[in-house]
C-alpha cells in the first residue's frame, strides 16, 4: 500500500513529460494515450518484479498473470510496438512509470471523455472527509483521480470506482492496483448497477453533462419514472442533472455527503425548479460552490460542485468562479485555490454566504451563487417590479431550417428580427423578409413601442421598437419583448434606465450563467425600476422625446453613410465612363 508521503513524492515528477517520452519511444500514429498507459504498467510491473519477463507479448502474459481485460487492453495497446516498449525498460525507473499512471491523465483525452480535473478532484476529496472504516463510492470515476486523492487522505477506508467507459475503467483497475487498499473498479453507469442500492457512508459524482432520459437505458428511464411518483419536477427536466443528483444522495447511508458535478444552467433554469424546490424542502442541499470555467478538457459548459446532506435550511453559496490560476487554453485550481475555497465553505467570506430557505424561495428557486453574492442591492427609490409595469414575452423559437424556408428575396410585409439586427441600441431598418408565418407565431410579432431586450450575452442589447404601418415584425427567441402595461412607465424612459449605469448594475446582478450569460424572465418579473411620482412625469416625458429625436438623426446619418460608401464604390467605374 502507498502512504499519503509516497504518494506525494509521486506526484513531483513531471508525469506530461514523462508521458511524452514513452509515447515518442512507442512510436503509435494517432492517439497514442493507451500505450502510455499501458507501457507504463507493463514496465512498472517488470522492473518491481522479476519473474516478468517482457522478452515478448506472450511470455509477458505467460509471466504477469494479468486477468482478462488487462490483457486485452495491453495487447490492443502495446501489439504493434511490443520491441520498443523493451527498449524503454532501463531508460526510466518504475517510480517514473509508477508516477505516470498515477497522475498522467491525458494530453488530450476529449475522444475518450472527460477525467475529473485533479483540483475538483482534490477538493472534493477534502470536502468528503472520510473516515477510517468509511465506504466511499465514485460515480463516474473515470481514471479514479478521485479515489486517489481521497486515498492520500484516508488509506483506511473503502473505495468503489463506476464507470461506463470499459478502458478508462482498466486504467482506473491500474491506478487502484498501484495504490493498493480496499479499491475495487466497476464497469458500468449507476442505474443498472444493482448493487449501487445505499449502504455508502458518501458519494463523488462527476456524471457525463447534458444527458437525456434516454441515454439512461431502460433501467435509467425506470428509475425516472419512480422519482417522477415521488417527487413533483421529475417528469420533464431539462437535462439529468438532478436525476444524477438523486441517485448519488439515494446512495448515502447516514450523516454523510453526496458530492456532485452538475451544469451551471440547472441550478437557475425554469423547467428544473420544480425539483430544486423538492430538495430545498427536504433540506438536503448543503452548499453550492460555482467553479472555474474551462478547466476541463473535453467542454466549455460552465460547472458547479453540489453538495448534499441531511437538515439544512440554509445553503452556504460560494462563488469560486475566479478561484484558479488562468492558462491559455485551459484553467487551473491550484492547492491554494482549494484552501481559500474550503475556507469559504466553512465560513462567509468575499466570495461565500449562507442564504436562507425564504430568500431562495423568494429568487425563484434559483440555486446560483453569483445571484446572492457580490454588493447587496441599494434600496430603489420608488421601486417597482419590473413585471408589474410590463408583459414580458420570449421571443419565437423558430430553427434555422425553418426560416431558410421562409425567407424571401423580395419586400413582404413580414420580418424577422434577430440579435444581430441590433446595433447601438437601434434596431436596423433592413431586416430580412419571410414570405410569410404560421399562425401560432403572430404572438410574437413586434408592437409599436414595445421594448426589446437580448436574453443572451453581455452587455445586453435593449433597442424599442417602432412600427410602421402595415409592417409585421417577428422577434427571435434571443429576444425578450417587453410590452407596456401600466401607462405609468415610457418604454422610452425604461431603455434610458436599462442602459444606464445602475440599470446595467441591476441587470447584471441577475444574470446567470459565466460561459453564455443569460437572462431568466421570472428573474426579469422582479427587476425593480425606480418609477417617478406623478409629478415627475413629464420629465420621462422630455427624455423619451429626447431620445427619439436622437434615434431620427442617427437613422439619417446611417442614411447618408450608406449613399457616400455606395458612390465611393463606383468611383472607379464612374470615371472609366467619363
Amino acid at each position: 500500500m502507498l502512504n499519503n508521503a509516497e504518494l506525494e513524492r509521486l506526484r513531483e515528477f513531471d508525469t506530461d513529460k514523462l508521458a511524452s517520452s514513452i509515447a515518442a519511444s512507442c512510436r503509435i500514429p494517432g492517439n497514442p494515450e493507451r500505450a502510455v498507459w499501458a507501457a507504463s504498467y507493463v514496465l512498472m510491473r517488470s522492473l518491481e518484479d522479476h519473474r516478468i519477463s517482457i522478452d515478448t507479448i506472450d511470455l509477458y502474459f505467460e509471466t504477469a498473470d494479468e486477468n482478462q481485460q488487462f490483457e486485452l487492453f495491453i495487447r490492443q495497446a502495446l501489439g504493434q510496438c511490443w520491441d520498443n516498449i523493451r527498449e524503454l525498460k532501463y531508460k526510466f525507473t518504475a517510480d517514473e512509470f509508477k508516477a505516470v499512471l498515477l497522475f498522467y491523465n491525458g494530453l488530450d483525452v476529449r475522444s475518450w471523455g472527460a477525467p475529473t480535473p485533479d483540483g475538483i478532484a482534490k477538493l472534493a476529496a477534502r470536502l468528503m472527509d472520510a473516515k477510517p472504516g468509511a465506504k466511499i463510492l465514485d460515480i463516474g470515476t473515470g481514471l479514479a483521480g478521485f479515489i486517489r486523492e481521497c486515498y492520500g487522505i484516508e488509506p483506511d477506508a473503502s473505495y468503489v470506482g463506476l464507470e461506463i467507459n470499459a478502458e478508462f475503467a482498466i486504467v482506473a483497475e491500474m491506478r487502484a492496483d498501484i495504490l493498493g487498499g480496499d479499491i475495487k473498479i466497476q464497469t458500468g453507469n449507476a442505474f443498472d448497477s444493482i448493487s449501487l442500492n445505499g449502504g455508502f457512508s458518501a458519494v463523488f459524482a462527476n456524471y457525463p453533462l447534458g444527458l437525456k432520459a434516454r441515454n439512461l437505458g431502460s433501467v435509467g428511464e425506470e428509475y425516472v419514472r419512480r422519482l417522477a411518483d415521488r417527487f413533483p419536477g421529475y417528469d420533464k427536466l431539462s437535462s439529468m442533472d438532478w436525476v444524477f443528483n438523486r441517485k448519488a444522495y439515494d446512495c448515502v447511508d447516514g450523516p454523510g455527503r453526496a458530492i456532485c458535478i452538475m451544469a451551471n444552467g440547472s441550478t437557475w433554469n425554469t423547467i428544473d425548479k420544480r425539483v430544486r424546490r423538492s430538495f430545498l424542502e427536504q433540506g438536503i442541499v448543503e452548499m453550492i460552490i460555482s467553479l472555474p470555467s474551462h478547466i476541463y478538457e473535453s467542454t466549455a459548459i460552465g460547472t458547479c460542485m453540489i453538495v448534499l446532506s441531511h437538515g439544512h435550511g440554509e445553503v452556504m453559496m460560494v462563488d469560486a468562479s475566479e478561484a484558479c490560476e488562468k492558462g491559455r487554453r485551459m484553467n487551473v485550481i491550484t492547492d491554494a485555490h482549494i484552501s481559500q475555497i474550503l475556507e469559504a465553505c466553512d465560513h462567509e467570506t468575499a466570495i461565500s454566504r449562507r442564504v436562507s430557505y425564504e430568500e431562495i424561495k423568494a429568487n425563484d428557486f434559483n440555486l446560483s451563487p453569483g445571484l446572492y453574492l457580490g454588493p447587496q442591492e441599494e434600496e430603489v427609490e420608488n421601486g417597482v417590479e419590473l413585471g408589474s409595469l410590463v408583459s414580458i414575452t420570449r421571443g419565437a423559437q423558430v430553427s434555422a431550417s425553418v426560416l431558410d424556408e421562409l425567407a424571401s428575396p423580395t419586400r413582404t410585409d413580414t420580418q424577422y428580427l434577430m440579435l444581430a439586427n441590433i446595433q447601438n441600441g437601434i434596431i436596423d431598418e433592413d431586416l430580412p423578409y419571410l414570405t410569410e408565418i404560421d399562425e401560432r407565431l403572430e404572438r410574437y410579432l413586434l408592437k409599436d413601442d414595445d421594448l426589446i431586450l437580448s436574453k443572451i450575452g453581455t452587455p445586453f442589447k435593449v433597442a424599442v421598437a417602432e412600427i410602421k404601418e402595415g409592417q409585421r415584425i417577428l422577434a427571435n427567441g434571443n429576444l425578450y419583448i417587453l410590452t407596456v402595461t401600466d401607462k405609468r412607465i415610457d418604454p422610452f424612459y425604461l431603455k434610458a434606465y436599462l442602459e444606464s449605469e445602475k440599470g446595467i448594475a441591476a441587470l447584471k446582478k441577475i444574470t446567470v450563467g459565466t460561459t453564455i450569460p443569460s437572462l431568466g424572465v421570472e428573474q426579469l418579473k422582479r427587476l425593480i425600476i425606480p418609477l417617478p411620482p406623478l409629478e415627475e412625469q413629464h420629465k420621462i416625458k422630455e427624455i423619451a422625446d429626447e431620445y427619439r429625436s436622437c434615434v431620427a438623426e442617427y437613422r439619417l446619418l446611417q442614411r447618408k453613410m450608406s449613399k457616400v460608401l455606395d458612390r465611393m464604390a463606383h468611383v472607379y467605374d464612374s470615371g472609366k465612363e467619363g
